[in-house]
């Protein structure tokens, strides 16, 4: 798995535009924040940064901390796409 070259798709996606979120956390020590800002970069994606306690599995240890930063990239997405799926996107 770490001599996984993901590159080429990643290429794919950023060329396509498709917005991306990354998030790494400075506890995971199976994907160190290293890697997810490099594949962030390969993505043209946001990069987000958590530091929390839980490792490779942090969502799981803080499940409302995932949903949270999930549904805010979202909105961000939606937003910065003009999508009109925004319009059903509620804020909280």
């Amino acid at each position: 798995m770490r001599d996984l070259d993901l590159l080429r798709e990643c290429a794919r996606v950023r060329a396509a535009g498709i917005p991306t979120t990354v998030i790494g956390c400075v506890t995971d020590t199976l994907v160190t924040t290293d890697r997810t800002r490099t594949l962030a970069d390969a993505l043209g994606a946001h990069f987000e940064e958590l530091d929390l306690h839980g490792g490779h599995m942090w969502m799981l240890a803080d499940g409302p901390r995932f949903a949270a930063t999930v549904s805010a990239q979202r909105r961000i997405a939606l937003w910065t796409s003009g999508s009109s799926a925004m319009r059903s996107c509620a804020f909280g």
